[in-house]
This record gives C-alpha cells, structure tokens and sequence, in this order.
C-alpha cells in the first residue's frame, strides 16, 4: 500500500510546484533547452510562448509612447490636468500620459461670446409680511339639545347628520299628558270667564240699585269685589294655561339654528329624565379658524388692523387643495403668560362645508404695514463673502452690489442697502458671472409683479448685446 501512496504524493508535490512558478516555467524551459546537447520534446513549445510574450508587450510599450507624444502636443496651450491631460496653461502632462483636455481653452476668461443674462428692474414698494400659523376650524355656533321635560321618546322625525334649518322638528316625547293639561286650563277659562260675566252683572245690577236709591252702598261693594275676584281667576287660569303650552312644546325637540346634527343619542322608547343630552348640533357657516400667535406679532397685527382688515388664506394640503380667503375677526385682550402667544381668529365663508369644525388649518397672516423699500425677486440675492449680494447690469456689464437683506417673503426680497429702484439685476444666469464681465442682457419688466408695490413695475425694455 505505500508504494502506491507514495508515488501520488510526489506526483500531488510536483504538480503544486509547478502551479505555484507557473509564471517563471518558460523561462526555465528556455535555458534548459539552451543547455542541453540535445532537443527535449515539449520545452521547445514551452520556450516559444515567452517570447511570443516579450514581443506583444514590446510592442504594446511602443504604442503606449507614440500615444504619449500625440498627447504632449495636444496638451499645448490648454488648462491642463495631471499627465497625459496636457499641461496646465500650456505646460506639458507628466508621466507622459495623453493631454486630452489641451485646446478646450481658455478658462473662465475664455471666449465663446458675451454670457446670457436675465435681469428685472428693482422697485420701491411695500413687502407684505407674511405670518404662516397653524390652528383648528372653530364652528361658529354649536350646542347639545337635551330634553327640557322628562318624557318617552315616541318618534326620531331627524336622521344622524342631517342638515337642518332653525325650527326644524327632531324627536318628539310623548305629550299626552302635556295637551291634557292645555286642555284642563282652556276648560277652567272658559268656566271662569261665565263666572266673571256672572259677576259683571251683578255689578251694574247693584249700581243701577244704588243710582236709583234701592240698594246699600255695602252690596255695590261685594258684587265689585265679586266680578275682580272672577277676572283674578281668568287671568290665572290664562298663566296656567301659557305654562302648559311651554310644557307642551317641550315635548318637541327642534333646532335652534340653521347646522348640521351630529349622532343622535336616542332611541324611540326611551325614558329620558330633563337635562338628558339629545344630539349636538353645529352651525359652520362661518367658520373661524383659531391660531396662537407669538407675542412679538402682535404689534404688527394691531398696526394692520388699524389700518383695515388683514386678509388671511389657507394653504392647501394637497396640489389639487383650493386657496381659501378670509379676514382677521378677533384677537384676545391679553397674552397667555405661559406660552408667550395670543390667540387669534380669522373668519371664512363655509357655504361648502370645505372646513370642517375641529380640523386642522394652516393659513397665512397677510400684514400690510413696512415703510416702502426696494423689492427685488428672492432669485436675485444670493451669498457673498462678506454677507449676500446680487449681480447688477449697467450698460452691458455685471457689477456685484453688495446688499443688506431686510426680509424675505416666498418669492420677494425686501433690500435696505446695496440697490437702488431701477437697477437691472440679474435672476437668471448668475452661476459663470465675474465683475467687469460683458453680458447679453434679455430685460423682463413683468417677471416682478408685485401687488403691493408702489409705484407700478417699469415699463421700458433694455436690450444690450455688445462684445468682448
């Protein structure tokens, strides 16, 4: 058995070798043929291989050089790059690599024509200020009926969630008892009042006895004392009888105001004790809106005010959302201590029912009330080294104005300094832009549309295309 093992060990052994100098075999066979006094079957083949080898990477190094020396030219004048990408402002590549970027030419300074600008003209106008607030739908009337009397429910004339109008029926309790007592008190008026005619004849009776000397001045006195005790007894039997009709309209459960019902809570045959809650019933048309505002907005919100309304709108919660307009209604008389806010409500139209009581809104304050400055589009200011700036086109070059922002609104930009009304600054192109660079400049005077400015936007047009 070790004579086979053996054999396939050194075999196993000869082969690892063999795999582990794979690379260096060719070579080994060469000078094993050159050596030998005779040729070796298969070391020729072997041998062959490492030439063919030498020869294809001889020649790869070849093409590799002559690549090198197109792109050393080609690197010539260029911004360059690191090797073969050419030299930068003319000097060669290292490691010999192509210059494939020389000739693009000329940097930032470059030619290619004046760079395409967009400008507006800056304007004096008033900058709305804008408070963005979140808060919840308030209906503008809502309450709980209850039963007023106690009673049976005998009938639900209203559905849960119906819309109703004021004086509209909605549960009816069993009023048997109620009409009784109307009807006892209608009879006890009409008894009292054929007692009270009783009684206002015996008075004129005893007059006319008196007037003609024939009856004592003592029975004038009780029949006058007889008919005011008949007409005290009518009049009461009248309040009896008014108190058994409001006990009978009890018995009727209707709507105090135009709204819409919520969840009824009963059911017919039910005993409901007085003060037992029926439904609740909201009117939201109007509906207003409660938001709680910092303090610091509440200078600005009563400046606005004194001056007129302040216009509030919503914003959508989704793109296909419609924009709702409404006015400040209300603002409390004090700030809560605890949160440093003060609660605000704004009034909106609800016909649709598009706001719902209890749902979160978000609307925007719309204040009128900065001291006219210069407003350029948001777009037009950007950062700067020493704070922000914007490109100014004068005659067909950029200046760089350094500005002071005063407050932005969305797409507007109030400016305290840096600009004056009528500068052309640029909103579109400003990325490539240097000072003292020529421009083409494409003057819009509709891209600033300003509601609030005064005065209008500029009516001329400028366009300038000069070159370099």
């Amino acid at each position: 058995m070790k004579k086979v093992w053996i054999p396939l060990v050194l075999i196993g052994a000869l082969g690892a070798g063999a795999w582990a100098y794979r690379g260096e075999l060719p070579d080994l066979a060469a000078r094993l043929q050159a050596v030998a006094p005779f040729e070796i079957p298969g070391l020729k083949a072997l041998a062959g291989s490492t030439q063919t080898a030498q020869a294809e990477s001889t020649s790869g190094q070849h093409r590799h050089d002559s690549e090198s020396d197109q792109g050393g030219t080609a690197g010539q004048g260029g911004q360059g790059g690191k090797g073969g990408e050419g030299g930068k402002n003319g000097q060669p590549g290292k490691d010999g690599q192509s210059g494939q970027t020389g000739g693009k030419g000329g940097g930032r300074h470059g030619g290619g024509g004046p760079a395409a600008v967009k400008t507006v003209a800056a304007q004096t106008g008033i900058l709305p200020m804008d408070i963005p607030a979140t808060g919840f739908a308030v209906a503008d009337q809502t309450t709980t009926l209850a039963a007023r009397e106690q009673g049976s429910v005998t009938e639900l004339v209203a559905q849960d969630g119906q819309t109703v109008k004021a004086g509209d029926l909605i549960v009816k309790l069993d009023d048997r008892t109620a009409r009784a007592a109307v009807a006892k008190d209608n009879a006890a008026i009409l008894r009292d009042s054929a007692t009270l005619s009783e009684a206002e004849t015996a008075l004129r009776r005893a007059h006319d006895l008196v007037n003609a000397k024939a009856g004592t001045q003592q029975s004038l006195d009780q029949a006058q004392s007889a008919r005011d005790q008949a007409a005290a007894t009518v009049e009461a039997d009248k309040a009896t009888l008014s108190a058994d009709q409001v006990l009978l309209e009890h018995t009727e459960i209707r709507a105090p105001f135009d709204g819409r019902l919520g969840e009824i809570l009963v059911s017919p045959g039910a005993y409901l004790s007085a003060g037992a809650s029926v439904v609740k019933i909201t009117k939201f048309d109007p509906v207003y809106v409660g938001v709680h505002l910092e303090e610091r907005s509440l200078r600005r919100l009563r400046l606005a005010m004194a001056d007129g309304s302040v216009s509030v709108t919503t914003v959508p919660s989704s793109d296909k959302g419609q924009v709702r307009t409404g006015t400040v209604s209300f603002f409390d008389n004090a700030v809560d201590p605890a949160s440093g806010t003060i609660l605000v409500k704004a009034r909106f139209d609800n016909p649709s029912g598009a706001l719902w009581p209890g749902q979160s809104v978000n609307i925007v304050l719309h204040l009128k009330n900065d001291a006219p400055q210069v407003v350029v589009p948001t777009v037009a200011v950007g950062p700067g080294p020493d704070g922000s700036i914007a490109y100014v086109v004068h005659e067909g070059k950029v200046a760089v104005a350094n500005v002071e922002v005063g407050r932005v609104n969305g797409d507007y930009t109030s400016v305290t300094a840096g600009l004056s009304p009528g500068d052309h600054v640029v909103i579109e192109g400003q990325a490539a832009l240097y000072p003292g660079q020529q421009v083409k400049e494409s003057f819009d005077d509709q891209a600033l549309d300003l509601a609030a400015a005064d005065p209008a936007p500029l009516s001329h047009k400028a366009s300038v295309e000069l070159a370099r």
